[in-house]
């Protein structure tokens, strides 16, 4: 019951944020995968200049009572991107990304929610249509029995369009 609610709703997110608006950010949409504690598939939508939703699906490997476990994470972040113009580095390409959200995984009969920050670099490709990216993802974790605080660190690669 509660697994078709849930994918019910989150069908209905990702529509939504594929026809909202277009925004005026570095690229419109971003889809890709990443790699890391967490890894899956990321959907990153911009709002308005310079500011992004970014939605992480995928699963993270951990240890929980003992037992090695694999989980289902939904992760969903609001990000702002500065650009590194006003550096010794003078790239309109290379960005800070930065941002807050939250996350809720399950499986094995194990749920929780937590708080999520994300601090990282983003190069976009002049001549692809393309994303790097390496970030930082410090969580922390309400509803398991010894509350969970912990870094994810990962990288990404997203086809981006709507530049």
């Amino acid at each position: 019951m509660i697994k078709d609610f849930t994918s019910r709703y989150l069908l209905i997110f990702f529509f939504l944020l594929l026809i909202s608006g277009k925004g005026e950010a570095q690229y419109r949409t971003g889809l890709g995968v990443r790699g890391g504690l967490l890894y899956g598939f990321t959907y990153k939508q911009g709002l308005l200049p310079a500011n992004y939703i970014e939605a992480i699906y995928g699963q993270k490997f951990m240890q929980l009572d003992g037992n090695d476990i694999f989980q289902t994470v939904a992760t969903l972040m609001w990000e702002h991107n500065t650009k590194f113009r006003e550096s010794k580095f003078q790239s309109t390409r290379l960005s800070w990304v930065w941002g807050i959200g939250g996350h809720y995984r399950w499986g094995n009969d194990k749920h929780a929610a937590g708080l999520d920050g994300t601090l990282g670099l983003e190069y976009q490709f002049l001549s692809i249509p393309f994303t790097v990216g390496i970030d930082a993802k410090p969580f922390y974790e309400f509803g398991v029995q010894h509350p969970v605080n912990y870094v994810d660190l990962g990288a990404t690669l997203r086809f981006v369009f709507g530049t």
